[in-house]
């Protein structure tokens, strides 16, 4: 896959689970442009959920990605490269634009995100 050369033409998701004292176990969606380097503001939620509140939740995060999107100036498409576990793939389809693709790729999004997520755990020890 080629390099982005617009705005929204690549954007990488990852999700992880962590331990939190007041809510317990949380889910966190994070999402970088690959064009840009910017990181979209990410969503949180208990782990414990059931479908419907983790659909509302993922609902939050695209609109949180596409809230700045400006189809006169960036890409007409978007690559989602993701690492989110499968079972939620069809509900992400469902979500994103028909043009758009949905490619599960782990191992780029974690060396996507290792700068990233580093960069959280240095800023928090």
């Amino acid at each position: 896959m080629k390099k982005a050369t617009k705005p929204y033409q690549t954007i990488y998701i990852t999700s992880f689970i962590s331990d939190s004292i007041q809510d317990g176990k949380l889910i966190t969606f994070m999402a970088v442009d690959e064009f840009q380097g910017k990181l979209f503001p990410p969503k949180a939620c208990k782990v414990a959920l059931n479908e419907i509140e983790y659909i509302g939740t993922l609902v939050e995060f695209f609109n949180g990605i596409n809230e700045n999107y400006n189809r006169n100036k960036h890409a007409q498409s978007t690559n989602y490269i993701v690492d989110i576990t499968q079972s939620l793939h069809p509900i992400i389809s469902g979500m994103i634009m028909s043009e758009d693709n949905l490619i599960y790729n782990p191992e780029k999004v974690k060396t996507i995100f290792a700068p990233i997520l580093l960069a959280f755990e240095n800023h928090n020890s």
